[in-house]
């Protein structure tokens, strides 16, 4: 592959683990320029001895594509692997395949439920909520039906999502997000709530 592109620290640690489990290190992407989504997946490519040749200044699909298409730094003939979840979104290779690129989009892992979930999220909710924190789309997804199994209303949410494709799924759910990161990262929905919680004061 011409280039391999990381979406998150999960996909990142499943590859590089899997990639020890049969004997082999980072020596075996050494061929391949290595792109991560945002700084989060690029601090978890640092602890297996990768630093990122390419990130964009948002971190999103859409963003991620489209800096990759307009810097051309993937070209229509070029081959691209996308370590994934079973339950990511298809619009980063969606778009690379429409621009000529020969993508291979592999599903390393799942997000599943632990049986105890429900069991948890009503303890959790036995003292007053002020917010919850939402930080992909399958998050939301998840939240909302663990929440209406365990009787918690979703109208009464407020949420907090790390950015418009998660707002999107949230608010397809029924949950309002009251605050959204400006950009996609943990650091900025952390920032983002507490800009709003300071707004809040004045």
């Amino acid at each position: 592959y011409n280039h391999i592109i990381f979406t998150s620290g999960y996909s990142v640690d499943i590859f590089f683990n899997g990639l020890n489990r049969v004997g082999k290190d980072a020596r075996f992407v050494a061929g391949a320029k290595i792109t991560a989504l945002g700084p989060i997946t690029a601090s978890h490519l640092k602890k297996h001895g990768i630093v990122a040749d390419n990130m964009p200044k948002e971190y999103t699909s859409q963003a991620l594509s489209a800096y990759l298409i307009s810097e051309n730094i993937v070209k229509p003939e070029d081959t691209v692997l996308i370590p994934t979840s079973e339950l990511a979104s298809t619009a980063l290779a969606q778009a690379l395949t429409e621009h000529g690129t020969k993508v291979t989009t592999e599903a390393i892992y799942t997000n599943t439920l632990p049986d105890y979930t429900v069991e948890a999220l009503q303890a959790a909710f036995e003292i007053p909520v002020d917010y919850v924190t939402f930080t992909s789309a399958s998050t939301a997804d998840n939240f909302a039906a663990l929440a209406r199994k365990a009787g918690i209303p979703l109208a009464d949410i407020k949420g907090v999502s790390i950015g418009p494709v998660t707002t999107a799924a949230a608010n397809a759910q029924g949950i309002n997000i009251v605050v959204q990161a400006e950009k996609a990262g943990m650091p900025e929905m952390v920032e983002a709530l507490l800009g709003y919680g300071r707004s809040l004061e004045i």
